[in-house]
């Protein structure tokens, strides 16, 4: 600008003749002036871009500086809100660390009830886990002693021939009944009593497992196999045969008539008095007289014998049976501490009935005077009054 200045200064003070004999650099100075012109004309129009730039960015700062005061009103507002709420609050700050301590006590309590309830967890599940351990050795116990019960019927059976052989014959020693072991017809019976010029068979027959459903078709299919036996002349007319106790509960028909022969099923606790009845009909044979009256009585005496007998074997079994299942539920209801206790108990004591001895009869008279005995000791007891509880009346009718 300074440079433009000075060239239109010497533009303006060259003289006519300079101007005539020196046109090139007057040429030249006006054209330097020319192009400082358009350069300032140029600078000017971008100084006025930049002008109407800045207004605009003047504008903007303008218009975000109202919006800044306007942000800053509003922020001083809320902050003024803010300190209102502030002071509403203050009082609250003491509540509030009061609260935050409780909770932390809150807090230090449900940890130590956690680890209590987390250590009774672990002391129930170890109790249960243990309970659960009794419960299954006393079911194992259970389970084995019914085994052993089985396996012991069992064996009871597969040994009932032999156990029936054994009896028969120590009945017929006591009876002085005739046993025989070989006889003249083949195909063998279990056991033989000889009875006068009759032979009586006495065939043992028990189940071949625990089930007995089909026990009764058994018997009844043996029974029809007697006829090889009873076709013999010099066999009785009543073939026997004898089946285990518990196994004779189950069957409905014990008796089975044919035209040739009868079978009768019996169980090995009336084989002795079978036995009997067979010996009082060898006697009765051999008495040649014998008066209608005595005969009665004697028939009435055999079949009372039969039936008490019977009975008493029939009530004998059924009581079993209810004491084995009153044992089982006391059993299952008893705690287990106090069924320890039980058990322990029972090792010590023991059961001493009479003895039976041989060569010994037993007299009814003696035994019917210590029953009578007894019931007359009973009788006095339940009449006559301990001192204390009479004394206890006396004072009451003084009272009175």
């Amino acid at each position: 600008m300074e440079h433009l200045t000075k060239i239109s200064k010497t533009i303006i003070n060259i003289s006519f003749w300079n101007r005539v004999f020196k046109w090139n650099v007057f040429k030249t100075k006006l054209e330097e002036v020319h192009r400082g012109i358009e350069r300032i004309i140029i600078n000017n129009e971008n100084f006025s871009k930049q002008f109407e730039d800045q207004k605009k960015e003047i504008i903007e700062v303008q218009v975000n500086y109202k919006n800044v005061q306007k942000q800053k009103d509003d922020l001083e507002q809320k902050n003024e809100i803010l300190n209102n709420r502030i002071s509403d609050l203050k009082p609250l700050e003491a509540d509030n660390i009061r609260i935050s301590k409780e909770l932390g006590e809150i807090k230090k309590r449900e940890d130590w009830n956690k680890k209590e309830m987390d250590k009774s967890r672990d002391q129930y599940d170890k109790m249960a886990f243990q309970l659960q351990e009794r419960e299954d050795v006393r079911i194992e116990n259970e389970l084995n002693k019914e085994r052993e019960k089985e396996e012991e019927i069992q064996r009871t059976w597969q040994n009932h021939e032999n156990n029936v052989s054994r009896l028969i014959k120590q009945y017929c020693h006591e009876s002085s009944m005739t046993y025989i072991d070989d006889w003249e017809h083949d195909k063998d019976p279990d056991n033989i009593i000889k009875l006068n010029d009759k032979y009586i068979v006495l065939d043992a027959k028990s189940p071949r497992n625990l089930d007995l459903s089909n026990f009764q078709t058994y018997i009844t299919t043996s029974a029809g196999e007697l006829k090889k036996y009873a076709k013999h002349k010099n066999v009785w007319s009543t073939l026997y045969l004898v089946v285990p106790d518990n196994a004779w509960e189950c069957l409905k028909n014990t008796n089975y008539d044919t035209p040739n022969y009868s079978v009768s099923v019996i169980s090995t606790q009336t084989l002795e008095t079978v036995i009997c009845y067979l010996k009082q009909i060898e006697l009765l044979s051999k008495v040649k007289e014998f008066s209608n009256e005595d005969f009665d009585n004697f028939i009435r005496s055999i079949a009372l014998l039969m039936h008490v007998t019977k009975r008493d074997a029939q009530i004998d079994i059924w009581k079993t049976e209810q004491k084995i299942q009153a044992i089982k539920y006391v059993e299952g209801v008893l705690p287990v501490n106090i069924k320890d206790k039980v058990d322990k108990q029972q090792a010590g004591l023991i059961l001493n009935p009479p003895t039976d001895k041989r060569k010994k009869n037993i007299n009814i008279k003696e035994e019917d005077e210590k029953y009578r005995l007894m019931l007359a000791q009973n009788q006095i007891k339940s009449t006559v009054k301990p001192a204390k509880e009479i004394k206890i009346i006396e004072n009451e009718k003084k009272l009175n």
